[in-house]
């Protein structure tokens, strides 16, 4: 079984070689966001944003594809997926949507 485990940001740019001084300069693009909905024009209750990638943000697709690299290297010890001759498919993935094949 896949456990979740929380995944830091900071921490897959530096296992993947992204330098210090980099993840430094993304960490403000993150720190304190927030987001409301406003329904029927009530004043809305502001949430904070603790997970996730910015919406329109042009680091966010290179993120996101950072961080689900990092998922995918934890199924490669999974027997798991469906089997094509050699072919062994696990997961597939289309722009920010994913099937883990059990």
């Amino acid at each position: 079984m896949i456990e979740r485990k929380e995944m830091n940001f900071g921490r897959i740019l530096s296992m993947r070689g992204v330098s210090s001084r980099l993840i430094q300069a993304l960490q403000p693009l993150y720190r304190g966001s927030s987001a409301c909905v406003r329904i029927n024009g009530a004043d809305p209750e502001w949430l904070d944003i603790l997970r996730g990638v910015r919406q329109g943000c042009v680091t966010s697709p290179w993120l996101f594809n950072l961080f689900m690299d990092s998922c995918l290297y934890d199924l490669i010890e999974y027997e798991c997926g469906l089997r094509m001759d050699e072919l062994s498919v696990k997961c597939l993935l289309y722009a920010d949507d994913q099937v883990v094949l059990a």
